[in-house]
């Protein structure tokens, strides 16, 4: 990936498939672990809304987890992030810049649940 988009910092641990998921119980927003969400968050983020199918279902996955773990600001600043990454990708292809419909399809999946609620 050209650009470095993540928005929590330096990575202290990328979860990767088959990884263990972190927990679903709520965490305190300022921990090791809320931080280490996020930062497993963002990564798949991007990489869906880049096109990569299997990084767009981590990132459904560990979005649910994120609102139910850490919810509050934080889960809402990384929403307002990702919407206006998806889209600006969904611009960028529907103008004819570049035409890639894997693209363009991800990221308006990520913009309908991002955008009906919780999950």
């Amino acid at each position: 990936m050209a650009k470095n988009l993540n928005m929590h910092g330096a990575h202290l641990r990328r979860i990767k498939p088959g990884d263990e998921l972190p927990p679903t119980v709520p965490l305190d927003p300022e921990s090791r672990e809320a931080n280490e969400l996020l930062e497993a968050l963002d990564d798949a983020m991007f990489e869906a809304i880049a096109g990569d199918e299997a990084a767009l279902a981590r990132a459904h996955e560990l979005w649910q987890r994120a609102v139910i773990a850490v919810g509050g600001e934080r889960v809402e600043e990384s929403r307002e992030q990702y919407l206006r990454f998806a889209v600006e990708t969904t611009n960028r292809h529907s103008a004819g810049e570049i035409r890639e419909s894997a693209r363009m399809v991800a990221a308006v999946e990520v913009i309908a649940w991002l955008t009906r609620g919780a999950a």
